[in-house]
Formats: structure tokens, sequence, C-alpha cells
């Protein structure tokens, strides 16, 4: 993890703020593909079909960087990790199709504002969804692990 010891007056820098830019970074990779793709859509609804096959096609990406800059290291194979990481952002495509399908097509907002408004309302959930489904390969480094646990409670004594 290119985070691991980063600190900022002293203290580890938590995972959320790391989430949030590893999360920015790949929303704007996804927008990349979001615009590609709706340069060859032309039907009703083309933000829903855009956004549903750039939000899946940017967990590939995603998970890269979530591992790079947010949780470290995965346990297990590339594939399982990633299986486990798709299956976190599920709840979160289903959810956000509709968002953009009601945004798009119900409340007929521009395609960018769409776009935003879905990103930045599955942001917090995806946090808190992948932080339970991440399994560290060094369960020693993260935080609440039993040793970490026994150290503090040695320290207090």
């Amino acid at each position: 993890m290119l985070t691991k010891n980063w600190k900022i007056c002293g203290y580890k820098v938590p995972t959320y703020p790391l989430f949030m830019v590893s999360g920015f970074l790949c929303d704007v990779i996804q927008g990349c593909i979001f615009y590609i793709l709706s340069l060859f859509y032309t039907i009703d609804r083309e933000a829903t079909i855009c956004w549903t096959l750039s939000y899946s096609a940017s967990i590939v990406v995603r998970h890269t960087s979530h591992r790079l800059v947010v949780f470290g290291e995965y346990e297990g194979s590339y594939w399982s990790s990633l299986g486990r990481t798709y299956i976190s952002y599920a709840s979160s495509i289903v959810i956000s199709t509709f968002m953009m399908h009601y945004l798009d097509g119900g409340f007929g907002l521009e395609r960018k504002y769409a776009y935003v408004i879905t990103t930045l309302g599955t942001g917090i959930y995806n946090y808190f969804a992948l932080k339970a489904s991440w399994r560290p390969k060094n369960a020693e480094s993260t935080v609440g692990s039993q040793s970490e646990k026994e150290s503090l409670a040695s320290n207090a004594v």
C-alpha cells in the first residue's frame, strides 16, 4: 500500500479520506468511459446504459486503486479479490442504475448532472461495503487487529 505510512501532524491518515481520493480518480476514469460510450448510444435512456456499463468496467480500476491507496494487499488470488469487489459493488450498481434512470428520464436532468449526483450518492455507501468485504493479506497491519488491540491494552495499564 502506497499510503501505509502517511501521517499528518503525527497521526495516520484515516482510510476514508484516502478512499475519497482513490474514488475520485476512478470516477474521472469512469467519466471518460461514460463519455466515450455516450458518443455511441443515441437511444432513449442512453445515460442509464452508459452509466451501468462504465461503472461496471471501472470496478477493475477501482480494485487496483483501492489496493494501492486505501486498503493494501488483499488475501487470496487477484480473481477472488476482484470477485469480492464486484459483489461489494453489485448493490451499488443496481441502486445507481435506478438513480441514473430516474434522474435522466424521470426528472429530465442533463446527463452530466445526473452523472455527478449519482456518483456522489453512491460514494459513501461504497466505502462501507468495500471496507467490510476487503480481506487484507496481513491481518496484523489492519486497523483494529487483535495485536493492535493487545498493544493498546498493554499501554493503558
